[in-house]
């Protein structure tokens, strides 16, 4: 076990970590181990905190993605810990950079009316739908007609938490023709995968000249829509699919300077 490099134990984690887990965090954790590339090849006996620091220090990756790096190392010395290969998690003693808070993008009104304007662009639709809907691409994309009442006018649908799982969402008048038509298609409301979608996202927000935007935005976009026409914050936080209320509250207010005078009016 002495000679045993990062590598190796990677190798010995990985075989038996993946089968539990799902495809995405898998990814997570091979994008995660390629920036270790520095430590890949020595003795993981060897390795300490201020290895995986001076890493971690050096890098230019977001918050988020350090945290993998760190959730990783920690992942690893747990196993090795359970085999006996050590008897210490030095992971554990990793600093993270403190994030700093970036206002998050929505889509502008301008944007949403150029949406509108292009409706028939391809993808333009599901953007749409995303916006009225507040479903994270995941769950748009695994959506089938059984999870669709055009009767009621419901999406029943959702991923990620308990509070996120069959929720019921309300279909808005302005995306029930895009249902409809999608529907009408076939089972699979949108058969295409996450990495399909998220690059014909951006070559239609790039052909319509809309900047800095993910589809993650218009999560963001529905929450601040909703506040802004005075909807009741518990209400969002079922729609959105929030376990807890201040994820939504941190969300929830995006608002203009314009939104802000109107609710001081009010009081």
């Amino acid at each position: 076990a002495a000679a045993l490099t990062f590598t190796d134990l990677y190798d010995e984690w990985s075989a038996v970590h993946f089968e539990r887990i799902s495809h995405s965090t898998k990814s997570q954790y091979v994008m995660a181990f390629k920036h270790f590339k520095s430590i890949h090849n020595v003795p993981f006996g060897n390795l300490r905190t201020s290895h995986y620091q001076q890493i971690i220090d050096k890098s230019t990756l977001r918050k988020g993605s350090l945290e993998k790096l760190k959730m990783l190392a920690s992942a690893m010395y747990e196993y090795a810990m359970q085999n006996d290969i050590c008897s210490k998690n030095y992971a554990a003693y990793i600093v993270l950079p403190k994030a700093d808070k970036k206002e998050k993008e929505i889509f502008t009104d301008a944007d949403i009316k150029k949406l509108w304007n292009n409706k028939d662009m391809p993808l333009v639709d599901t953007v749409l739908i995303l916006i009225y809907t507040g479903m994270r691409i995941g769950e748009m994309l695994k959506l089938t007609r059984f999870d669709v009442n055009l009767e009621k006018q419901t999406i029943t649908g959702g991923l990620k938490t308990e509070a996120g799982k069959n929720r019921v969402i309300p279909i808005h008048q302005k995306i029930l023709p895009f249902i409809q038509a999608r529907y009408a298609a076939g089972e699979r409301l949108f058969p295409m995968t996450y990495s399909n979608y998220t690059e014909g996202f951006k070559a239609s927000m790039d052909a319509l000249d809309i900047k800095n935007k993910t589809p993650h935005c218009t999560r963001h976009t529905f929450a601040t829509l909703m506040a802004r026409n005075g909807a009741d914050a518990k209400a969002l936080q079922k729609i959105i699919g929030h376990a807890n209320y201040s994820t939504t509250a941190d969300i929830y207010t995006h608002l203009g300077i314009a939104d802000l005078k109107k609710a001081i009016e009010k009081l």
